[in-house]
């Protein structure tokens, strides 16, 4: 309502008017990117700043003596209903705005926005008839402002849609930012408390100052974003990705995903320079907000781009995805000429592909086929890709929740069968994806930095068993071998950890040996001299792992310290892989022999493996054909039985 006291009115509105200009200002000069829920503020903010020059000029015009009653009269009638007519808006478009903020309109049917614009349609038809029928105010002999009955009515439905708007945010606050609710409920009580205080008390003209007050302060909380945005691109950055993943997903609403990932991002930079490749970057955020305005883009990383659609069929986003694709075909301008640059595109959606944010993200950064570079990836050819994310989730889960459990494979004499040693191994049991192979989760393992966290666990377990049940329970064994996962893992830390564990479990040196593949042993010879050095000082044995028919690499010298070799069955005796293996494998154990080196056979997983590897030197065999890898309980068993195999000559 618009109190026609100047003195009275004037402070209010004059200050509402001037709080409207800032917020006006300030949004415009932020330049956000377009939205409808921008808009909604926007409008709510110049209804305010209306609200109050109309109020000013009401109240400026009643003063005036020297018009005609008449003239004040129609005029201040006509800015009253003016003022009315907008004014009960708010209510309604600020509750359309909180439904943008909680993202819940997609939950509003027709029928239900229909249904809430009915009361205030009915009330600006009221407004407009109010010259008729005087129920929604008055005006006195003296211009003075009157509310009527359907005023009241009014202003009580505008109290339920208010009732409406705090359900809203007591219903969804958990899929909302915190910063954002706390200026949602700011708004809503400051606007509620001016609202009683100007119908109690008519003559202070509070309700659109305390409107303005509450529409900066979402200003500033809400539709401020600089903290969320990429300063380069003008894109979203990580933390709005994650947060807008995080209330979409809480809002169990489905949407389709694409994930734009620049091939080669470092090359590019330097090839072209920052600041050019950069302008590239900007100009892939234009594109996209050029195919639809009012998508949400999102900067990941170096150069990788999401891309969130809601409730997209799967044909507009495959056009979509197809449209980008043919977009970097074309190539980009820069200073130096034309450039083309490569991106992989990839269509996932929730929740049939995904569950969570986090693995979401995972798709910039999980590693693809050589094959799939620059190209569009959706559907079953993501599957690979979708595998890959769910077992680097169940890496770092089994770290955290300690489900990586050492397993033992019996190690057996070639010349009496007899269980000589065991072969630690990890394995990761997942509650969802069940048992994961060592051979799938130790690349993703070294990839993701987690290599050298596993290993000292497992380390730190077969140690402890070592010191707890072999040394107390007299087992009569030669040694565990430990496989060094990965080549960084051969450090000083390594070395440190070991020489510790073995004092802190009392465990002797002599029962530890390491498998150290003939890769590492290559990759990192520096390293690999400190770490055998270390070892061969210690007491602990050394095995080159992973011998083959490429090992003659390694030189004698190399090979001094190592107690012996591990020799893979299928390497040499698979007809696919090799020709006359038997034969080479043959010559190489008599080698090895001569050099006094100890060599085990693994990998013996089948009949026509173990029949033939009989036929050929070496000290030591292990594989599935003999005996599943077991427990440390089961291990124990089998050494206090002396569990042997049966042997060709024994049949």
């Amino acid at each position: 309502m618009i109190e026609m006291n100047l003195l009275g009115a004037a402070s209010f509105r004059i200050a509402a008017a001037i709080i409207s200009i800032t917020c006006i200002f300030y949004t415009t000069v932020l330049k956000t990117k377009k939205s409808i829920r921008r808009r909604l503020f926007l409008i709510l903010i110049y209804i305010v700043f209306t609200d109050s020059i109309v109020g000013l000029i009401c109240a400026g015009v009643a003063e005036i003596p020297d018009i005609p009653y008449k003239v004040k009269y129609d005029i201040c009638f006509f800015l009253n209903s003016f003022y009315y007519f907008i004014h009960f808006g708010t209510v309604v478009i600020f509750l359309y705005y909180m439904s943008f903020v909680c993202d819940v309109l997609f939950r509003f049917g027709k029928v239900r926005k229909r249904i809430i614009l009915l009361p205030l349609a009915i009330i600006d038809i009221a407004i407009l008839t109010n010259p008729l029928t005087h129920i929604m105010f008055s005006l006195d002999e003296n211009a003075n402002f009157k509310n009527e009955a359907g005023g009241y009515v009014a202003y009580f439905i505008s109290f339920l849609y208010f009732i409406n708007c705090v359900v809203m945010l007591f219903k969804y606050w958990k899929a909302v930012n915190y910063t954002k609710i706390a200026a949602l409920a700011y708004f809503l009580v400051l606007t509620f408390i001016g609202m009683v205080v100007q119908l109690v008390f008519p003559l202070i003209s509070c309700e659109i100052l305390c409107e303005a007050i509450g529409l900066m302060g979402l200003m500033v909380m809400v539709e401020k974003e600089d903290e969320r945005l990429d300063s380069t691109t003008k894109a979203y950055n990580r933390i709005a990705l994650l947060q807008d993943l995080g209330n979409i997903i809480g809002m169990k609403r489905s949407f389709k995903i694409i994930c734009i990932r620049v091939d080669n991002a470092d090359n590019y930079r330097r090839i072209m320079g920052v600041d050019s490749f950069d302008r590239i970057l900007s100009e892939i955020v234009s594109i996209i907000h050029g195919i639809n305005t009012y998508l949400n883009v999102y900067r990941n990383g170096d150069a990788n781009f999401f891309i969130i659609i809601p409730d997209a069929d799967d044909k507009k986003v495959n056009d979509m995805a197809e449209t980008l694709g043919g977009r970097f075909e074309e190539g980009f301008f820069t200073d130096k000429g034309e450039t083309k640059v490569n991106a992989t595109i990839l269509v996932a959606g929730y929740p049939d592909e995904f569950k969570y944010a986090d693995d979401i993200v995972l798709l910039s950064e999980a590693p693809l086929d050589a094959d799939d570079y620059g190209k569009i990836i959706k559907g079953r050819n993501l599957e690979f890709l979708l595998r890959t994310i769910e077992v680097e989730k169940a890496i770092s889960q089994g770290i955290s929740e300690n489900k990586f459990h050492v397993y033992y494979q019996p190690i057996y004499g070639k010349k009496c069968g007899c269980i000589k040693a065991a072969q630690a191994l990890l394995k990761l049991e997942d509650d969802e994806l069940g048992e994961v192979n060592f051979r799938e989760f130790m690349p993703i393992a070294e990839r993701t930095g987690f290599a050298e966290e596993l290993e000292i666990r497992m380390i730190e377990s077969i140690m402890q068993f070592l010191g707890n049940d072999v040394n107390k329970g007299y087992m009569n064994i030669d040694f565990v071998l430990i496989h060094i996962m990965a080549a960084k893992v051969l450090n000083k830390k390594l070395v440190t950890t070991v020489q510790e564990l073995l004092v802190k479990y009392n465990v002797d040196p002599k029962l530890i040996a390491f498998d150290i593949s003939d890769t590492m042993a290559e990759m990192s010879e520096d390293n690999l001299r400190y770490v055998v050095n270390e070892f061969y000082d210690t007491g602990i044995r050394l095995f080159l792992g992973n011998y083959g028919k490429d090992s003659s690499r390694i030189t004698l010298d190399a090979m001094e310290k190592f107690d012996g070799v591990i020799m893979s069955a299928w390497r040499f005796l698979d007809p696919d892989m090799v020709k006359q293996g038997d034969i080479i494998m043959r010559a190489r154990t008599d080698m090895l022999t001569q050099l006094g080196k100890k060599i085990l056979i693994g990998g013996v997983d089948n009949k026509i493996y173990f029949e033939k590897i009989l036929e050929v030197g070496g000290d030591y065999m292990s594989g599935n054909y003999m005996s599943a890898p077991l427990s440390k309980n089961e291990i124990q068993v089998r050494f206090w039985d002396y569990d042997r195999v049966v042997l060709g000559c024994e049949t």
